[in-house]
């Protein structure tokens, strides 16, 4: 197969980590966070009566000084694992015969898409739009007077750096990562017009499709990034507004479960084409089967022979090594996606949101619960208890 020239990634994509090396990505995410925090932390509001001050508003810093920085640094990691698995199956001989050039031309129509200039200028005259048309920070504790915002929600320098500058540049990231993993979707979709030379006996048990769960599962990591920004969004409110944790908690539990399921809604493009697969093999092997089993019991029950002969055979074993090849091909997933990744892409979206309990329950008090529990630390939780004073009269 010839190698394809792959579309050369433009300044926009290039500014959020794309066609940079790993180590380039992660100085120019760190870059960001630099360029986008120093001017809030030299003209936020810092007098006395400011309620929200900027070292403490917890949305902002999980979007700025970590969200930001992160996506940037990963960028590279998702769109090697995009290229890789696009080339993967030519490699593999997934594709074979007249299927190659179809697949060739899915494949590079994935890539100008991806890396279409319009699209991307089209993302930025949205991003920065939206910091016209919309001129208050998002998440605004109402009434409160903030280190960008009066009681009044009026903006200061500060806020509107914030508005028209971190907040555009945020939500541009986010729509050229949406668009990359839209044309990974298509990519998926168009498996299913080809006619692939899947092998149901595969040992990754998704008749050698597994490579694409795996690279959904790495996209966990977006996951992360969302549910922390979600807690610094909900703990702000439980840390101004004297909310708890029950008054978030099927917003966050919608986010756990409804979040992973979207990741995972591309994979369900291929399940026609494992089930097919899987159904295929199912009948092949069980015929398999049969005629092994019948030599078997033809040697071994019906004609016995010699008990010496027997154990010299090699039937036992070829059969042992076909009811194992079997065994996979009938637990063959329709999804190419092992049960251990789809539950560690939960607990990313989870993972974050825990924090929010340390808002509620201090940490010390979490550690002398779990201590009071356990012999023989239970004494030390015991005797780390302050004395009871007497209440005054007492002797």
């Amino acid at each position: 197969m010839k190698p394809e020239v792959k579309p050369a990634d433009s300044p926009i994509a290039r500014l959020f980590g794309f066609g940079l090396t790993r180590m380039q990505a992660t100085g120019m995410g760190l870059l960001f966070a630099f360029f986008c925090f120093v001017p809030i932390a030299l003209l936020a509001d810092k007098s006395a009566d400011v309620a929200v001050p900027f070292t403490r508003d917890y949305a902002m810093l999980a979007r700025v000084l970590v969200a930001l920085p992160l996506v940037v640094a990963f960028s590279p990691h998702l769109q090697g694992l995009i290229d890789e698995a696009l080339d993967h199956a030519p490699k593999s001989n997934i594709v074979t015969g007249a299927d190659t050039t179809t697949y060739e031309r899915w494949v590079h129509l994935v890539r100008q898409l991806r890396a279409s200039r319009i699209a991307e200028l089209l993302f930025v005259a949205m991003a920065f739009a939206s910091g016209f048309t919309n001129q208050q920070i998002p998440g605004v504790l109402a009434g409160l007077h903030g280190w960008g915002y009066s009681a009044a929600g009026e903006l200061n320098l500060a806020g509107q750096w914030y508005v028209h500058v971190v907040l555009p540049l945020f939500r541009l990231m986010v729509l050229i990562w949406i668009w990359r993993l839209l044309m990974w979707t298509l990519f998926l979709g168009s498996l299913s017009f080809l006619k692939l030379n899947l092998n149901p006996a595969h040992p990754d048990g998704a008749a050698d499709l597994g490579y694409l769960g795996f690279v959904q599962q790495r996209l966990s990591i977006a996951l992360a990034i969302g549910s922390l920004m979600l807690a610094g969004s909900a703990a702000n409110r439980i840390a101004y507004l004297g909310e708890h944790l029950g008054d978030h908690l099927f917003p966050l539990l919608g986010f756990i479960l409804l979040y992973p399921a979207l990741l995972l809604a591309p994979l369900i493009l291929t399940c026609p084409l494992l089930l097919r697969t899987k159904r295929n093999g199912v009948f092949e092997y069980s015929l398999i089967g049969d005629g092994m089993a019948a030599q078997f019991r033809r040697d071994w029950i019906d004609n016995p022979g010699d008990a010496g002969d027997r154990l010299a055979s090699p039937n036992p074993s070829a059969m042992a090594d076909f009811t194992m090849m079997h065994s996979v091909v009938q637990e063959m997933s329709i999804l190419p996606i092992r049960s251990w990744a789809v539950i560690s892409m939960f607990v990313a979206a989870a993972g974050p949101l825990l924090l929010l309990v340390l808002l509620e329950v201090p940490l010390d008090a979490l550690l002398r619960s779990a201590l009071s529990e356990l012999p023989p630390l239970d004494l030390v939780a015991t005797y780390s208890q302050p004395f009871p004073q007497a209440p005054p009269g007492t002797g």
